[in-house]
C-alpha cells in the first residue's frame, strides 16, 4: 500500500506544480529549458527503443502527435511574454494549462487500478513470479501511448517555442 500512497503524493505534487505554473508568470531561463528538452527527448527516445512497434501503437502514437500539436498550436497563440525588471517572463493561457492538468489527472486516475495491482504484487510476500501481462508500463496499452506521446509532443514543442521566442527577445 505504500507504493500506492507514494503515487498519490506524487500526483498531488504534480497537480500543485501545474496549478502554480498556470497562475503565475515564469522567468525565461534558457538553461532550464534546454535541460527540459534534453530530458524529454531522452525519455521519448528510450521509451520508443524499448517499446516494440506494432500497427496499433503506431496509429495511437500518430494520433497522440496530432493532438499534442493541436494543443501546442493553441498554446503558442495564447502565450504572452513580458519584460519586467530587465528579465523576460512568459505566461501560458491558464485555460490551456488547466486542460493539460485535467488530461494528466484523468490519465493518472485511469491508472490507479493498475497501480493497486502492482502494489499488491510488490508487497506480496510469497515469492511468486507475477504474470507479466498484469505489470503496467507506460506503453503497453494504446491509450497510455496516446496520452504519453501527446504530452511529450506538446512539451517538446512548447519548450522549443519558448526558447526560440526568448532568444529573439520578442516581448
Amino acid at each position: 500500500m505504500m507504493f500506492f500512497w507514494l503515487f498519490v503524493i506524487l500526483l498531488c505534487f504534480v497537480a500543485f506544480r501545474r496549478v502554480k505554473r498556470a497562475v503565475g508568470m515564469q522567468v525565461y531561463r534558457p538553461v532550464r529549458i534546454c535541460l527540459r528538452l534534453f530530458l524529454l527527448i531522452l525519455t521519448i527516445t528510450i521509451l520508443l527503443i524499448i517499446r516494440p512497434l506494432d500497427q496499433i501503437f503506431i496509429f495511437f502514437a500518430g494520433l497522440g502527435c496530432l493532438l499534442g500539436l493541436a494543443i501546442l498550436i493553441l498554446s503558442m497563440k495564447h502565450t504572452r511574454f513580458y519584460l519586467q525588471n530587465d528579465e523576460l517572463y512568459y505566461k501560458n493561457n491558464p485555460y490551456i494549462s488547466v486542460i493539460i492538468l485535467v488530461i494528466v489527472l484523468v490519465r493518472a486516475m485511469m491508472k490507479i487500478p493498475t497501480i493497486q495491482i502492482l502494489t499488491q504484487l510488490l508487497e506480496n510476500e510469497t515469492a511468486q513470479t507475477p504474470n507479466p501481462n498484469l505489470l503496467p508500463t507506460f506503453m503497453i496499452d494504446p491509450i497510455s501511448g496516446l496520452f504519453f506521446i501527446m504530452m511529450i509532443t506538446y512539451f517538446i514543442g512548447y519548450n522549443i517555442f519558448i526558447y526560440r521566442k526568448g532568444k529573439q527577445g520578442l516581448v
